[in-house]
């Protein structure tokens, strides 16, 4: 247990100098961009791509979701009933996102288009970082969300859950959530712009 806090220490650690280095990196590209009508263009064209692609944090109104697992006395059942599964938050962010939300963390995880939720040895990971319960999905999107997605079958199925088992699950609007950027966007293409 100490080896996988150390190591998660020096995770954040690390993801703390890939925010710093990202902010320069932005400055910069903003400094080239701006010199040019063109590019001022495009700069305005990024930052508003940014903001759905995770590449910058966001805040805005939304509905935050806890799932958490079912108090018990430290035996969860060996069938998975009461405790919550990859499969329970893959569930949930599929229904935010039906529900309308237009960006989604998972305990401060920004999720993107290439996003894995999964479980492996008993641990749930969000993009290979381990989480512990209770999850907490922030979700930013329209007025209705929340009541959309609680109606909606997913939200259904958590309440049934909820009854059935004891798994804990709330859902609360709030006029404000700042959700984090993504930690690692990889870029798999890229072509020189032509010159004006």
């Amino acid at each position: 247990m100490q080896q996988v806090q150390q190591q998660t220490a020096a995770a954040d650690s690390l993801q703390r100098q890939v925010e710093s280095l990202r902010v320069q990196v932005t400055n910069a590209r903003n400094s080239a961009l701006s010199a040019t009508g063109r590019g001022a263009a495009l700069q305005a064209q990024i930052q508003q791509l940014e903001q759905v692609d995770g590449g910058v944090a966001v805040d805005g109104q939304g509905v935050q979701v806890v799932l958490d697992d079912a108090p018990t006395s430290g035996n969860p059942a060996s069938d998975g009933t009461g405790v919550i599964l990859d499969t329970d938050l893959q569930r949930a962010v599929n229904g935010l996102f039906q529900a309308g939300a237009e960006a989604v963390a998972i305990n401060g995880q920004r999720l993107t288009s290439q996003t894995a939720i999964r479980e492996a040895g008993g641990a749930i990971l969000v993009d290979y970082r381990p989480l512990s319960p209770p999850y907490t999905i922030g979700a930013i999107g329209p007025d209705a969300m929340g009541s959309a997605f609680l109606n909606g079958d997913t939200g259904q199925l958590l309440v049934t859950e909820h009854q059935l088992y004891g798994l804990r699950f709330t859902v609360n609007d709030h006029q404000r959530l700042t959700l984090p950027s993504a930690a690692d966007l990889v870029v798999h293409y890229a072509k020189p712009m032509d010159q004006p």
